[in-house]
């Protein structure tokens, strides 16, 4: 048997990492960040607890590297999104990808761990940049969105259009099968589309 490459340890590495993040995601989402141990996690992704701090130091330092990573994907789909012309089209695919997104069942987990953790009580202040970042990522691509538009004031619309999609959100987890979900996202497409 030939010894492994540096480029098969690290797809190891990489898978074992994305497999304790996905486990670490589904956990955190189903019952609290607080509630569950290094050793659960480390069971549902398959790998030793010792094998899991060799990739996290912590559970926040876990915690705060998925939310980086959920940071990461927004950047890239806000700025696939920055690149269209038309801002019509733009706050079109913008809420589609986060409204129909969160179908998905990544987006799902992720969704659901960035709102436990907008209410936990005492977030470090890391995460806070953390969440305050994710955020400000979206007001700034819906304010230049609705600059093109020409709103009067595209600053407190972008404001407002996340708050509807955080709500959106919210009522979509806690009320999902009496959550009118097609009517709703038809509701802001049209008051965001019409302008």
């Amino acid at each position: 048997m030939t010894p492994r490459t540096t480029e098969q340890f690290e797809q190891m590495r990489s898978e074992s990492k994305s497999k304790i993040m996905a486990a670490a995601l589904e956990l955190f989402t189903k019952q609290g960040f607080d509630t569950t141990p290094i050793s659960m996690i480390s069971k549902k992704a398959g790998v030793s607890t010792g094998l899991m701090y060799n990739y996290f130091s912590s559970k926040d330092q876990l915690l705060e590297e998925m939310i980086h990573e959920a940071l990461e994907m927004s950047k890239k789909g806000l700025a696939e999104i920055s690149e269209i012309d038309d801002p019509f089209v733009q706050i079109e695919r913008f809420v589609n990808k986060t409204i129909y997104g969160m179908r998905k069942r990544q987006t799902i987990f992720m969704s659901k761990l960035i709102l436990l953790i907008q209410v936990k009580p005492n977030p470090s202040p890391e995460m806070v940049l953390l969440l305050k970042e994710y955020n400000l990522n979206a007001y700034n691509t819906l304010e230049n969105i609705f600059e093109k538009m020409e709103l009067e004031n595209p600053e407190l619309e972008a404001r407002l259009l996340t708050a509807i999609l955080s709500g959106f959100r919210l009522q979509y987890f806690l009320f999902k099968n009496d959550f009118q979900f097609d009517e709703m996202y038809e509701l802001v497409m049209e008051r965001y589309t019409d302008i």
